[in-house]
């Protein structure tokens, strides 16, 4: 699978309505700003990783979803925001392989009330979060209405691939994140 294709695939997958798919441009970990580093060079989970920088829980927003019956996999597309301040920290899309965990894990992916990486934590699911590689994109209208910015705001991300124990992919994840403004 090619980096960026899927990403943009990910993102088209969803009910965006008559949006424009933002444009992404290849960047190396140097070229990413010292703010936004820790987050997304880092190998654990997104969700923890955001928790731990805003000092409060994370909650999921479903943009939208679709369930590929003959591939066992769910596509959704969401907002990673604060619990208690509603501010909203990051957008993602996720393709998560159902098939490769316990079937009541899967019911948890499907109500999509709680991020993944929270449920791979509260069920005791290790994983990997390896970074395939990283972008730069501009706030768009998509980008500006779900992330509540600017449009023409410079944000930068990561594609990742989450791999168990086993190393057998589970999910890819594409996590586009605002500027952080971590409290730790």
């Amino acid at each position: 699978m090619q980096t960026m294709p899927a990403m943009t695939a990910l993102l088209a997958a969803h009910a965006f309505h008559d949006d424009t798919i933002p444009t992404f441009e290849r960047v190396t970990a140097t070229q990413i700003p010292s703010s936004w580093t820790k987050l997304l060079c880092g190998t654990s989970s997104m969700t923890i990783a955001l928790s731990k920088c805003y000092g409060e829980e994370v909650a999921l927003t479903l943009l939208g979803d679709d369930i590929l019956v003959p591939e066992k996999i769910l596509d959704r597309a969401v907002v990673l925001s604060g619990r208690q301040t509603k501010k909203p920290f990051a957008l993602a899309g996720l393709r998560i392989h159902l098939e490769r965990f316990a079937p009541h894990v899967r019911v948890r992916f499907v109500e999509a009330v709680i991020p993944f990486g929270k449920i791979l934590q509260e069920e005791g699911i290790s994983f990997t979060s390896e970074p395939a590689c990283f972008f730069q994109t501009s706030s768009n209208a998509l980008l500006s209405r779900e992330l509540k910015i600017s449009e023409g705001i410079t944000l930068f991300g990561r594609m990742n691939d989450i791999k168990s124990n086993e190393r057998i992919q589970i999910a890819e994840v594409v996590e586009i994140l605002v500027e952080p403004q971590c409290f730790e």
